[in-house]
């Protein structure tokens, strides 16, 4: 009699979790879309920088290496799902190239200069700040991420072995209307990584580098359960 009131229980509980499983993923899956995109890259830590002339210290994440000489490329594809009007989740990959030198900073005569092939995926969250689905939308990004990357610079000049490390992401975007099934979306965000050595270079401070992404993407929506009006997407 107790076997069969524990198999009654252990069925009981195996079909409350299937349905609250099933319940879960259809409201996950409410919206799914594809996107990729194309961007570009800044590098911000060690190599290059200039100090402030007005408080005559290192300024912005450490370093001031904003040098548009030192622009690289990047592209991303992956896939988003929107289980809320105001909140939807990616998964992405980005090959990236970084890099920076001491030409133009406070630090020429170190003569210094890298390039750093990066491959990242990411995990973000996307928090409108106004509905998605009716019109133009800001929103910000918080987001984690996996890195593989490796780094050639002008003392070796080989390329290096593959690392591996991981960032926080922040930033902000804007997601474009649209009355069809493709939208378009501009994003900018901080990566803070773990590590000091994207660049192959380590200091003795308490430094991990960074680096800033622009995008542009294109996203196609594969499946909802919204529908279209003369205004765009609404529910």
């Amino acid at each position: 009699m107790q076997i069969k009131s524990l198999l009654t229980f252990i069925c009981l509980c195996l079909a409350t979790g299937l349905h609250a499983q099933d319940k879960f993923s259809r409201k996950l899956l409410k919206d799914i879309e594809v996107f990729g995109g194309v961007g570009t890259t800044s590098y911000f830590g060690d190599i290059g920088g200039k100090d402030s002339k007005i408080t005559k210290i290192q300024a912005i994440f450490d370093n001031l290496d904003i040098d548009l000489w030192q622009v690289r490329c990047m592209a991303t594809a992956g896939v988003r799902a929107i289980p809320f009007r105001n909140v939807a989740f990616s998964f992405q990959i980005s090959p990236m190239l970084l890099s920076g030198n001491d030409l133009r900073s406070n630090y020429a005569s170190r003569g210094y200069a890298f390039n750093t092939w990066l491959w990242e995926g990411c995990l973000e969250g996307e928090f409108y700040f106004a509905g998605r689905v009716t019109g133009a939308a800001p929103f910000g990004i918080l987001g984690v991420s996996g890195m593989l990357y490796a780094f050639k610079n002008n003392v070796s000049n080989t390329r290096s072995e593959w690392y591996a490390g991981n960032s926080l992401i922040f930033g902000l975007g804007t997601r474009l209307p649209s009355k069809t099934r493709y939208t378009h979306s501009l994003d900018a965000s901080f990566h803070f990584t773990a590590t000091d050595f994207l660049d192959g270079f380590k200091t003795g401070r308490n430094s991990n580098d960074i680096f800033f992404i622009l995008s542009y993407k294109v996203n196609y929506q594969v499946y909802s359960s919204w529908y279209y009006d003369h205004k765009g997407l609404v529910r």
